[in-house]
């Protein structure tokens, strides 16, 4: 990316980690663990879309601050599909198809056409993405096909789904705000305003993505056998 980190970005991606470490916990404890927690609206709901924006959005800005977006997309979306892989093997009725990581691997990847375009060109997709998304997140077909832009087969479910349409748009408004703000790669926050915690996750937020779920089951399980004896 840049050889000097930018304090808000490293602010805000250390939240969403923490963010998502405390949704896909609770996550966890609901639905493998039968816990009695309401995570589709409320608090919870809250905290989890909050981390998922911040992710995607953050995308989009650091997408126009390097030129190697396309390895980097490409990389990212392999992890996505690793992860379909694993969840296919352990829970095939709602593994990953399309999940956040995909999303970000195919945006990262387009990014490249569209930071061709000015701020004013880009807002309008964004406002179409959104659009459209609201018009077709209803429709169901009855193939697979179209699951990665957010027409799904009926009854489809899955531990993780952020399709295309209209995610796109909130990965858009990252880059329209990496291009009206920092076009000069240069912090807005000087960089001793970011607590050191939240600076080692993002530093490091792919890795603990990767990795935090196993560590979490394998607790919750270890709990639930140390419970029984």
């Amino acid at each position: 990316m840049t050889k000097h980190r930018i304090a808000e970005i490293d602010l805000l991606r250390g939240l969403a980690v923490i963010l998502m470490l405390i949704f896909h916990f609770l996550f966890d404890l609901a639905y493998f663990f039968g816990c009695n927690i309401s995570l589709d609206y409320g608090l919870w709901f809250i905290i989890g879309k909050i981390s998922a924006v911040l992710f995607i959005m953050l995308a989009g800005l650091t997408s126009t601050l390097t030129q190697r977006n396309v390895n980097r997309g490409l990389l990212i979306l392999a992890y996505g599909y690793l992860i379909t892989i694993v969840t296919y093997i352990f829970y095939p009725s709602v593994y990953i198809r399309f999940g956040i990581l995909h999303l970000l691997g195919i945006c990262i990847i387009v990014s490249t056409w569209f930071k061709k375009l000015n701020s004013l060109c880009l807002l309008l997709v964004s406002a179409m993405s959104f659009i459209i998304g609201n018009n077709i997140f209803k429709l169901t077909t009855k193939s697979t096909h179209f699951i990665p832009f957010g027409i799904t087969p009926e009854n489809f479910d899955s531990l993780d789904y952020y399709p295309i349409i209209p995610w796109i748009g909130i990965f858009i408004v990252g880059m329209i705000i990496g291009k009206l703000f920092y076009s000069q790669q240069k912090s807005l926050l000087p960089p001793c305003s970011v607590p050191e915690i939240l600076a080692f996750f993002s530093r490091h937020s792919l890795i603990i993505y990767l990795i935090h779920q196993p560590i979490f089951l394998a607790i919750l399980h270890g709990w639930r056998i140390l419970n029984t004896l």
